[in-house]
């Protein structure tokens, strides 16, 4: 039986608007986090991210919105996109938003992801805006933008949902996230 996952739609990007000043976003964005101190968090809540997957520098948090500094751990892929798990990094950022809750939260959906067509730098920066106050299924726009403020990928309506990370015992089924 198959069950449908995903679904997308590819189309040409429209642009992603002008550049931003990344030293404007970080003065609205006070509190800041180092990248040690945000995977000890995340591991604290049930999340551990192995090794390849801590690209996260350093966040600043602010009101209902995160920068975050990104590393490229891997290259690019071929024709200038990002790898995924720069990605992946990109969005860890939100979980500066949940920096009151111990729960666990896991991307679900989306609606519309844009990026642009061309290399990506070593470091770049990841900005969570939150959309809701939801604390059940809260979600987030997102920019990534190289150093300058040059946008690179846009993220709309990213959704979370809270998770349960129950006992699992000896039982391969309840390892995963529900």
């Amino acid at each position: 039986r198959f069950r449908l996952c995903a679904e997308a739609r590819l189309a040409p990007a429209a642009g992603l608007g002008e550049p931003v000043d990344p030293a404007a976003l970080r003065e609205r964005c006070p509190r800041l986090v180092t990248g040690e101190v945000h995977y000890r968090d995340l591991a604290g809540r049930g999340a551990a991210f192995g090794a390849a997957f801590r690209g996260v520098r350093q966040i600043w948090a602010g009101e209902e919105e995160a920068l975050g500094e990104i590393e490229a751990l891997r290259p690019t892929l071929a024709g200038n996109r990002p790898h995924p798990v720069v990605l992946d990094a990109c969005l860890q950022v939100a979980a500066a938003a949940f920096a009151a809750s111990t729960a666990t939260f896991l991307p679900v959906s989306l609606d519309r992801f844009v990026c642009r067509d061309t290399e990506w730098p070593a470091r770049a920066l990841g900005h969570a805006i939150a959309r809701n106050a939801d604390p059940g299924r809260p979600a987030f726009d997102f920019t990534v933008i190289d150093p300058n403020g040059a946008p690179l990928a846009q993220i709309q309506n990213l959704a979370f949902r809270k998770t349960s990370t129950a006992n699992a015992g000896d039982d391969p089924q309840r390892w995963l996230y529900e």
